[in-house]
């Protein structure tokens, strides 16, 4: 992913089927042979030119109404449940820096300077239908138990939010423009208008482009199940990236061997044992090669997990941990710099188990997104956070739900998919903020909670 800043960016509307306001080049861009002097990025996944888009069936290209469309997923997405869509155009030399490697390094183009660049993102959005505003009910994603006072602390709110986060970047030197799709993390592809079930099946996503002139390109997959591993495809050999080059009348693919050093690194999982072995797969940019170790502690019994894979290179030789319930899990992680190296197995740190003062709410729901008891645990250690987390089988949609004591970094990003190297499970942890109740954490879910109490009450 590029770099974005929630704190600068510029931000569309929070509203169901929204765009942002026309956002004005420096100078007209060459987009599918004619030259565009503005830009607007719609909430259900795409970026339009001609005026903005409220269209959220995706359909199949080419289309010829509505002018250009680059379509990173182009879904129902609705903001006003969670999740933003932000955006902002760019010189800084760093990101121009970048952004120039990465066209010569796709693209047989050795002497293309970036000069200006636009980059969107859908940072963290689930679908239409996502939740309801019913009190006491299990409504997809929210559980929200009886209470009576919303300022305690937590709430008494159990969330999973099934969530993507994808990219689209505008990279021009005013005469050749190219656009990357990057896809950080995709769990839905259906809203529930379009008879998805938990944000899948039914009507699923369309990515790529749209000339509006005839000429399209679909991203393999889309509007189809397997849009939903979109993030494991590329044109470049770069994970969850696809590159292209938009300003001739036809869109133009990599011709290039990308040359950004990538390391080919041993992929594999053994959730009962010490060791693993399996196939070499192409890192990411920016990632090496890494072992990591978890041990899982239920009720006394220890349960060892080893995975390889390729790693961010700043979760390298890192560890956390979190306890919930009778259970403990521990993680670390090491790493190395060569093709196909197989770093040691990390040794877990140690870590103290005395009582540091922290308490949280705790409890393990299997099979369901709710998760209450009315149980504390003292933490213990550097387990100085409250968190929740939540967690989905693609596969068989199991849910599980938990909430314990955490150290803070397992909410940090690096460490949101740490789960999906010992199987195949989209995760999320939120972390209660220092000195934030919940409802100062989620302020927009308690929002939601404090209306739909008044309706009922």
């Amino acid at each position: 992913m590029y770099p974005y800043d929630p704190e600068h960016d510029a931000e569309t509307p929070t509203s169901d089927d929204g765009s942002s306001p026309q956002i004005s080049f420096p100078s007209p861009l060459a987009v599918f042979g004619n030259f565009y002097p503005h830009i607007y990025v719609n909430n259900n996944g795409f970026l339009s030119f001609d005026r903005p888009m409220s269209d959220f069936t995706p359909r199949a290209f080419p289309l010829q109404s509505g002018g250009p469309i680059l379509a990173p997923f182009w879904a129902d997405v609705d903001n006003e449940i969670t999740g933003s869509i932000y955006y902002h155009q760019s010189t800084d030399p760093h990101l121009l820096e970048r952004a120039t490697f990465d066209v010569r390094s796709y693209f047989n183009y050795p002497r293309f300077t970036a000069q200006w660049a636009f980059v969107a993102t859908w940072d963290n959005v689930t679908y239409y239908g996502a939740v309801s505003n019913e009190v006491g009910l299990i409504i997809h994603h929210i559980y929200i138990e009886a209470f009576t006072e919303l300022d305690t602390d937590w709430c008494r709110l159990s969330l999973f939010q099934v969530v993507n986060t994808f990219q689209a970047v505008l990279i021009t030197d005013w005469t050749f423009t190219f656009v990357l799709f990057n896809y950080e993390n995709i769990q839905w592809t259906t809203d529930s208008a379009s008879e998805g079930v938990d944000g899948l099946g039914g009507n699923h996503a369309q990515a790529g482009l749209n000339s509006g002139n005839s000429s399209f390109y679909s991203i393999p997959g889309s509007l189809s199940q397997e849009i939903l591993h979109v993030s494991t495809t590329s044109n470049v050999y770069f994970s969850g990236r696809w590159a292209f080059k938009v300003d001739g009348y036809d869109p133009e693919f990599p011709d290039f061997p990308p040359t950004d050093g990538s390391l080919s690194c041993t992929q594999c999982v053994n959730t009962m044992g010490s060791s693993c072995t399996g196939s070499a797969v192409t890192c990411p940019s920016g990632s090496l090669c890494g072992s990591q170790y978890a041990e899982y502690t239920d009720n006394g019994v220890l349960y060892p997990m080893i995975s390889r894979s390729c790693i961010e290179e700043s979760r390298c030789n890192t560890s956390t941990s979190f306890s919930f319930a009778e259970s403990k899990v521990e993680i670390a992680s090491s790493c190395c710099d060569t093709d196909l190296c197989t770093p040691e197995i990390p040794e877990l740190p140690s870590e103290s188990s005395a009582p540091n003062g922290v308490t949280c709410p705790t409890c393990r729901s299997p099979g369901s997104v709710v998760c209450y008891s009315g149980d504390t645990i003292q933490c213990t250690g550097k387990e100085t956070t409250c968190f929740l987390m939540n967690s989905q089988a693609p596969d068989t949609h199991q849910y599980l739900a938990i909430r314990g004591c955490a150290i803070p970094n397992v909410c940090d990003t690096d460490y949101q998919s740490l789960a999906s190297h010992f199987g195949n499970i989209n995760v999320n942890f939120f972390c209660a903020r220092e000195g934030k109740k919940r409802c100062e954490t989620f302020p927009m879910l308690c929002n939601q909670l404090k209306s739909a109490l008044a309706r009922k009450h």
